[in-house]
């Protein structure tokens, strides 16, 4: 189906789930070299400098880890798996410059009276854009933190309560990255994003939790792949270095299903956007003008 087609029919019908993913994966293969870069600029710095943290963990710290032992716990060195997790938050912030970036392309490849803009334009949106972004997981973060204590509280009361708990996290992450998905392309931010995600997609909340789950399964099932290639290069480990960088590059190939959800979530915001003929700014706040294009 052409850009044209697909630009016609997403304003007049649903799209099906099955078509949503055909059309995300059918744009990620069509620009696979522009997404590779974006990739290659994002992951290969970061998953660089994880790779280093992880392999300063010491073997036993790592085995008392993995063996659930709370005693053995106690007597291990967890200082360097506080740094790891710890940067490896502050590296989520950082890659969601990948998903504004995915999300605004994918939204001006969808307008074909509008020209497909370059690599250089998509990648300037998305560094503009990413302050206002650096709130979406900070506030998800945040929110699930008191959601989930809360409600656990209420589990020991009411264990069916845990499904709940499920439930409501599951909801939390579908609106979350359609929340990025306005800051790149209505650029909305902070909870007036949030707001504007859930306006759009309250009328189909299933179809997105469904959605957006599948796409997490391929970016977990890649994820899982890349942690059992790094593992299988333990010969590396007698060079450092070369093992970190094998294990980058690794994760640049491992996180090009976290562009395809981008895109996927893309595609079906806009589709339920304009069916729904949701005014595109009935609660605009405005981004500070640094943030903006």
């Amino acid at each position: 189906m052409t850009r044209q087609e697909i630009n016609q029919q997403i304003g007049e019908r649903e799209l099906t789930t099955g078509e949503i993913l055909k059309h995300a994966g059918g744009l990620l293969f069509e620009d696979l070299g522009k997404w590779l870069l974006l990739s290659l600029i994002v992951f290969l710095p970061t998953g660089f400098v994880l790779q280093y943290l992880m392999l300063q963990i010491p073997d036993a710290t790592l085995q008392a880890l993995f063996s659930g032992d709370m005693e053995a716990l106690v007597g291990v060195d967890l200082d360097p798996v506080m740094w790891y997790f710890g940067v490896q938050v502050g590296m989520s912030i950082i890659w969601i410059i990948t998903h504004l970036a995915a999300a605004f392309y994918t939204d001006q490849w969808l307008q074909a009276s509008k020209p497909i803009p370059g690599f250089g334009e998509m990648m300037k949106m998305a560094v503009k854009r990413w302050p206002a972004g650096m709130l979406m997981p900070i506030l998800l973060m945040a929110a699930s933190l008191v959601l989930s204590t809360v409600m656990m509280v209420g589990v020991l009361v009411f264990p069916f309560l845990i499904f709940l708990i499920i439930g409501v996290l599951l909801l939390l992450s579908a609106v979350y990255y359609m929340g990025l998905t306005v800051t790149a392309i209505r650029k909305e931010w902070g909870l007036k994003a949030y707001k504007y995600a859930w306006s759009v997609a309250r009328r189909k909340k299933g179809k997105a939790i469904g959605l957006i789950l599948m796409m997490m399964a391929i970016n977990s099932a890649a994820s899982l792949l890349l942690e059992g290639l790094t593992s299988s290069f333990g010969i590396l480990l007698q060079f450092p270095w070369l093992y970190c960088l094998v294990g980058a590059l690794l994760s640049v190939i491992a996180n090009l299903p976290g562009i395809f959800l981008a895109i996927g979530v893309t595609i079906y915001f806009v589709n339920q956007e304009q069916l729904m003929q949701v005014p595109l700014q009935p609660m605009h706040q405005e981004l500070p003008e640094e943030f903006d294009v």
